[in-house]
């Protein structure tokens, strides 16, 4: 972990970080599965998968050997265990002697995902999903120790972690999901998140000071309902003009840019 000493994050500069992992793994993973689908650089495959799998593999024996399950890749929010979720599909197609090891990871986290997935309808009729970042139940160790674990919405900016596992879940053929209903997510930012000129920090249209103005970072994940809902495209243009200034150069901006031209 190496970043600018104004990242909330450099508290734990050369260290490892499970957190950060997951979030880049992620990647690693897409790109692996970019490579082995147009039969790019053949010779290197071995070594990103053997990467993948390391990284997973570190996280989870030091979980074992602390809580005797999978906690800290779960770690206290959906959104971090959304993106180890994300690392363990791709893993599950690419190392299947050790699938079984993956899926069990995979299905504990859809119980408790499909759990937190609250469908709403408005006044009008129409259905859209809230959750809270927090698990629905205190189900591996790691919760069961802490004492007051409260339900905290689910903010627009990590989100995207939850929103793109769901994308890819479906992507990558997890039995668990195929009936999801991906129009009731898109309704979220319809009827929630983009509001007038503005966009909402949280899931459910509200804000907190913790996540005060961070609503804008609608980035990968949100950003790609667009190929559920065409009708999203203008909403987000519209949106996002008028965060451009904060998109402009920030560390967001190579995203924005890959999935929205």
């Amino acid at each position: 972990m190496n970043v600018n000493s104004s990242n909330q994050n450099a508290i734990v500069n050369g260290q490892e970080h499970l957190i950060s992992e997951g979030y880049f793994f992620r990647y690693i993973g897409e790109f692996l599965d970019i490579l082995a689908k147009n039969k790019l650089y053949t010779n290197y495959q071995p070594a990103i998968e053997s990467g993948l799998k390391y990284s997973f593999n570190k996280w989870k024996a030091r979980s074992f050997s602390q809580y005797g399950d999978y906690s800290l890749l779960f770690h206290q929010r959906l959104h971090t265990g959304a993106n180890w979720a994300v690392v363990a599909l791709y893993l599950m197609k690419y190392d299947e002697s050790n699938k079984n090891s993956y899926s069990v990871f995979v299905n504990q986290f859809d119980q408790q995902l499909k759990k937190a997935l609250i469908l709403n309808k408005s006044t009008s009729g129409v259905f859209y999903y809230t959750w809270n970042s927090t698990y629905p139940d205190a189900f591996c160790k790691a919760l069961q120790k802490i004492k007051n674990y409260k339900p905290v919405i689910q903010d627009v900016s990590h989100g995207n972690h939850v929103v793109l596992y769901l994308i890819k879940a479906k992507e990558l053929g997890n039995a668990n999901w195929t009936d999801f209903n991906f129009s009731y997510l898109c309704n979220t930012l319809k009827l929630k998140i983009l509001k007038g000129d503005s966009i909402a920090d949280n899931v459910d249209g509200t804000t907190n000071p913790s996540v005060q103005n961070t609503g804008w970072k609608i980035s990968d994940g949100w950003m790609k309902l667009i190929y559920f809902d065409t009708s999203l495209y203008p909403l987000i243009e519209k949106n996002l003009t008028n965060y451009s200034n904060k998109i402009k150069n920030s560390s967001l901006e190579l995203q924005f840019n890959s999935i929205y031209p």
